[in-house]
């Protein structure tokens, strides 16, 4: 007790008065109905809670719980992971467009000529042509998709799949059609006669119990001109020759990038296409291509954390608007409007985003474009011995001597034999197999291509060749190349002069 204050006593009563006093207020109590008072769920560790509240403070309960769930701010060591896994899914895992863009006639097109051998069992035949990236798969599986919609299609339908560059025979291509049908246990160990023959059998085996329909097939050809090439063309000439015939509802659909590829068919196989051709031209404008590279590097509005996301966007866009970085993508677009290598560069500049440094910058597209513009033969000239790096010195020199006329090994070891002679005390006398052996790697190497025609079986020494080089590439090979000797780098400044 502080001293100064005053003692305060109470009277004392006794325990009967006290309880009296209790039993009093008790009965003086309003009753209160908690069943008629609002009440609001929480949530604690997967179970319901509930608890009573006044409405008065209803109101500002639940907008401090929305602010706490608004404003939530991730560690940047937790954000960018995230973002590198959305991003990455976006760009490596492209998915199909409800509708694709520009393409909506041909859509259409080979829409109505696939649902016509789906649901009316009618054969049909058709190529799409167009250059590499211009979407012709991307067209194919959007028409399927949409086709497939039907659950009787989806149920009847089969589908082949076959590519130029795995089946490189028709007898591969054969079992991977037998294996795709699910026909193995049907061929067994049967011997047939000819390819038509195997191909007739495995079309009968698909009829449905009555003997009478056949399921419909649709075989997809991509790289089609490279079917072209094989022996008599037997699968093309078999399975346009069933898509003529009333043998079984049959679809062949041949992808290619070869506007040329009808030349490429013999006669009796042309005589069977039905000449039906789907062209795609790749063609979008550089503000299009621009919007892409917004688009797929924006991160979603249902990001963790907002605030994060809002700030990434920012430097997105003005990435976008920065002078320097629109002439990089100005030069890929130039190169090529092929979406896929716009998609490799992102994915450069992705791999460069870390905790440390968390958003994009100019120096990061920079460099990713170095990487994506490297020059393969130019790299290939660094691991040149210096006897090869002295042959495509002296086979440059001769290019520009005689304007881009060929030139042979005969030619090349004299050209080379004169820079000796002007350094009598050189190391670099070598025995005449020594540099023949180092011309055939450089042709080895695809730095040198022989030409075409009555030379191409003469001589090795005499075989005529071009140089697959320009200038720039040999002289950023010599400046880069480790140690290179200062004779030969004189040598080939004078020789180039």
């Amino acid at each position: 007790m502080c001293p100064g204050s005053e003692t305060l006593t109470r009277p004392h009563k006794s325990a009967l008065e006290r309880l009296s006093q209790s039993e009093t207020r008790k009965q003086s109590r309003p009753e209160v109905v908690t069943a008629e008072r609002p009440y609001f769920p929480r949530r604690f560790g997967g179970r319901e809670r509930r608890f009573v509240c006044n409405p008065e403070q209803n109101s500002n309960r639940v907008v401090m719980s929305k602010r706490k769930v608004k404003d939530v701010h991730l560690p940047v060591g937790e954000c960018v992971p995230k973002l590198q896994e959305i991003l990455r899914e976006r760009i490596c895992h492209q998915q199909l467009p409800v509708r694709p863009e520009g393409v909506e006639a041909q859509h259409k097109h080979l829409l109505e000529l696939l649902r016509r051998t789906a649901v009316h069992g009618e054969s049909n035949s058709v190529l799409i042509v167009g250059p590499r990236g211009a979407g012709k798969t991307m067209l194919l599986k959007c028409v399927l998709r949409d086709l497939l919609q039907d659950k009787e299609v989806q149920k009847n339908l089969l589908q082949v799949h076959l590519n130029g560059l795995l089946q490189t025979s028709d007898s591969i291509a054969l079992k991977d059609i037998t294996r795709q049908l699910q026909l193995e246990n049907a061929v067994g160990d049967k011997v047939f006669g000819s390819f038509a023959e195997n191909l007739a059998f495995l079309l009968e085996a698909l009829k449905k119990g009555d003997r009478s329909r056949s399921r419909p097939v649709l075989f997809v050809l991509d790289e089609f001109d490279l079917f072209a090439h094989h022996k008599n063309q037997t699968l093309l000439y078999n399975l346009f020759d069933v898509s003529q015939s009333a043998q079984a509802p049959v679809a062949v659909v041949g992808l290619t990038c070869r506007l040329d590829v009808l030349e490429l068919l013999e006669k009796r196989v042309k005589s069977r296409f039905s000449h039906r051709q789907i062209h795609l031209l790749n063609s979008p404008t550089f503000p299009q291509y621009l919007e892409r590279v917004r688009t797929q590097l924006s991160l979603p509005d249902n990001f963790p954390d907002e605030r994060f996301a809002r700030d990434w966007n920012g430097s997105v866009e003005s990435l976008c608007e920065d002078k320097l970085v629109q002439e990089v993508f100005q030069r890929h677009f130039n190169s090529s409007k092929d979406f896929r290598s716009l998609h490799l560069l992102l994915m450069f500049c992705l791999s460069r985003v870390s905790v440390s440094r968390a958003t994009l910058r100019t120096s990061d597209l920079l460099e990713a474009s170095r990487l994506c513009f490297t020059d393969a033969k130019a790299n290939m000239l660094h691991g040149l011995s210096i006897l090869e790096l002295c042959l495509v010195i002296a086979m440059k020199h001769l290019n520009d001597v005689y304007e881009g006329e060929p030139f042979n090994l005969q030619m090349v070891h004299n050209e080379f034999k004169k820079f000796l002679q002007r350094r009598p005390n050189s190391v670099y006398n070598f025995e005449t197999p020594v540099i023949m052996k180092a011309f055939e790697h450089l042709q080895q190497l695809e730095l040198i291509r022989p030409v075409d025609g009555p030379t191409a079986k003469s001589q090795k020494e005499y075989q005529l060749m071009r140089l697959m080089l320009d200038h720039s590439q040999i002289m950023e090979a010599l400046q880069k190349y480790p140690q290179c000797p200062t004779d030969v780098r004189q040598w080939a400044m004078s020789a180039f002069g």
